[in-house]
């Protein structure tokens, strides 16, 4: 791949302080019809790939707790867990 990939990652709101709004968050307030009118500052972060099998097993595990309705304290315990692990 010889073209960089960027795609925006956090918004910071910059009413009267700055609110940072990941990703996620961002794309769902696009799909409510949130409408950028005007912006201090976009920071661009590139994609680092040696996280990404330790952030994969992390959602996997959270994904598997909401789905068999485990509660927050059993996710917490299984991620230090995992952490511990690695």
């Amino acid at each position: 791949m010889t073209k960089k990939d960027r795609k925006l990652t956090t918004l910071l709101d910059t009413n009267g302080q700055y609110m940072v709004f990941n990703n996620y968050y961002f794309w769902l307030l696009i799909d409510l019809g949130f409408v950028i009118t005007d912006y201090k500052t976009i920071a661009v972060f590139e994609k680092n790939a040696a996280y990404e099998p330790f952030v994969r097993t992390m959602m996997d595990l959270r994904i598997q707790a909401i789905l068999s309705r485990i509660n927050v304290r059993e996710i917490l315990q299984a991620y230090n867990q995992l952490i511990i692990w690695i």
